[in-house]
């Protein structure tokens, strides 16, 4: 169904089946975003000197060989999905590039053409609570903006969809994310629990491209 632009997908039985409806429902979707964070990635790579810029990409690959160890089986089935069902419905995204796609808030960087030209950072992130007035303790109002300025495009064709899904192997749960991404930034299971996702940069922390992305 949708409300107003946004699409709003509820699927059930193995993560496998779940995605590969939801490739086919937005298969005419999936390119544009999927494309931007590609870029993301790619641009993370450094092009000095002639060098840089003959075997960019070489580099690319060899940067990013690792990127498939990190995904968990269940991770995999739902990729597969996704990619098969998309191919279904006429998108043109191959399976790396999707791969690609689902770490790009881990060690994606700010496209060199970025939507915004003032960005800093490829994503901004808010999050706000405010408990609900004459409702049991404990119920509360999650409020939250994500957006994704560090884009070629600005993140505009990465437009929300929420997922409702209820797998055969784990808990239900609601998540809102984009064409093309088989994980969640704003999302809560059947037992209440509510995540948000706000990437941040920090020295304390190395960047790994063998770690399971930080959305999935």
């Amino acid at each position: 169904t949708w409300v107003g632009e946004i699409p709003v997908i509820r699927a059930g039985g193995d993560l496998s089946g779940i995605y590969l409806g939801v490739g086919r429902l937005l298969g005419d979707r999936i390119d544009a975003p999927t494309a931007a964070a590609s870029a993301a990635m790619v641009d993370a790579i450094p092009r000095d000197g002639v060098w840089g810029r003959l075997a960019h990409g070489t580099r690319t690959a060899w940067r990013y060989r690792f990127l498939d160890d990190g995904l968990s089986e269940r991770d995999r089935r739902a990729l597969a999905g996704l990619w098969q069902g998309a191919r279904a419905s006429g998108a043109r995204s191959g399976h790396d590039t999707l791969l690609r796609a689902q770490a790009m808030l881990d060690v994606g960087a700010v496209a060199g053409r970025a939507g915004e030209p003032r960005a800093r950072l490829l994503t901004r992130a808010l999050t706000v609570r405010v408990a609900q007035a004459d409702a049991p303790p404990g119920r509360a109002w999650i409020g939250r903006s994500f957006a994704l300025p560090g884009l070629i495009d600005g993140g505009d064709s990465a437009t929300p969809v929420l997922l409702i899904a209820h797998p055969t192997d784990a808990l239900a749960w609601a998540g809102v994310t984009w064409p093309g991404s088989i994980g969640v930034v704003s999302g809560v299971n059947a037992e209440g629990i509510v995540v948000t996702l706000h990437p941040a940069r920090t020295r304390d922390v190395r960047e790994t491209r063998i770690a399971r992305p930080t959305a999935l």
